[in-house]
């Protein structure tokens, strides 16, 4: 399983590398505040698309094959790496983005400070 850093969110993005965020938050927090371009798959939904092998699952699959990074959080990280460890053993390379929103809060704070 793979853990990528908000920077190196920031490089590909800045590289023009094709990236698919996705939050898996629940809606509300979402709503509240989220990465720029992320998509909200809730962490349930993403985790039983998975295991049925659904068609919205297919088309993530298919986007990493066609060499999309896939980039998941949550609040901390700690339930994106198991959501990337579960798209792992159906052979999709996630990465989990370390801190997660905590993290990404943290970021934009120094960055908007400098």
């Amino acid at each position: 399983m793979n853990i990528i850093t908000y920077p190196e969110v920031k490089q590909l993005i800045k590289n023009r590398k094709s990236i698919l965020l996705i939050d898996i938050r629940e809606y509300e927090e979402y709503k509240e505040r989220h990465m720029d371009n992320a998509i909200n798959i809730p962490e349930e939904t993403i985790a039983g698309m998975i295991d049925a092998e659904d068609e919205m699952f297919k088309e993530i699959v298919c986007m990493y094959r066609k060499g999309c990074n896939i980039i998941l959080y949550c609040n901390r990280g700690n339930k994106s790496m198991i959501i990337a460890e579960k798209m792992h053993l159906h052979k999709v390379e996630a990465f989990s983005l370390y801190g997660g929103m905590d993290e990404y809060d943290r970021y934009v704070k120094y960055e908007k400070s400098v």
